[in-house]
């Protein structure tokens, strides 16, 4: 049996924001804020129990199968399509979820849905040009940022396609797309800023992840056990 890892990196401060204490300020988090609070909103709600913290990572996996669905549909996908998907992809899935460790409450896993409905989006821009579905896209990949700092990789990688691969590639796409992806972040640190009246979340999702020794130790090389 596979079983779902609730990680007290997140539980825990979830649990101290429901009792009051302040994300950044009573609690030092180096990490983007929307994972903490949907915890904290499930455990307030529903109480911190085992179902609660399996529901959650349940919710992500359900909702990155749907969007892929929804991607196989987009392209055409011919009958034979769920037919591999069963024989091939469910054992893939269960493989190298079973090799993670199982389904986990932690950012990455929450990240999936949010990037694969952006490209999505990307995909339907490219198709019909419009300029909606290209800033859709980039609020989504934003708001995968309010997730963990680290998807600030996947929008970069889509403003490079932006620029030099897609059909409609120019300077203005990309603009349209990396300003709209700036704005859920941006929005954050506003806001919070206001309501709490403190800067601890851009030290502790801004300052400490760029420019600490935290940074240094993600851009250490990689070695053959990283890669494995």
């Amino acid at each position: 049996a596979v079983g779902t890892t609730a990680w007290p990196e997140i539980v825990t401060p979830a649990w101290f924001v429901t009792q009051g204490v302040r994300l950044y300020d009573g609690i030092l988090f180096p990490h983007t804020p929307l994972l903490i609070l949907l915890t904290a909103l499930a455990g307030k709600t529903l109480g911190f129990s085992a179902a609660t913290l399996r529901a959650l990572p349940g919710l992500a996996l359900a909702a990155s199968g749907a969007l892929l669905v929804l991607g196989a549909r987009s392209h055409g996908a011919s009958r034979r399509g769920p037919i591999t998907g069963l024989l091939l992809g469910l054992p893939v899935l269960i493989l190298l979820t079973v090799y993670a460790e199982g389904p986990a409450l932690w950012p990455e896993p929450f990240l999936t849905p949010f990037l694969l409905a952006g490209v999505l989006l990307l995909e339907r821009a490219e198709r019909t040009g419009g300029t909606r579905d290209l800033a859709t896209a980039g609020l989504v990949f934003g708001t995968a940022l309010l997730v963990k700092q680290t998807s600030a990789w996947a929008a970069l990688a889509a403003v490079l396609w932006l620029l030099f691969r897609s059909r409609r590639r120019g300077a203005r796409a990309a603009f349209l797309f990396a300003a709209a992806a700036a704005l859920p972040y941006a929005t954050f640190l506003l806001t919070w800023a206001i309501a709490f009246r403190t800067l601890a979340h851009v030290r502790w999702t801004l300052v400490y992840p760029v420019f600490s020794r935290m940074s240094q130790a993600i851009a250490a090389p990689l070695t053959a056990a990283d890669i494995h």
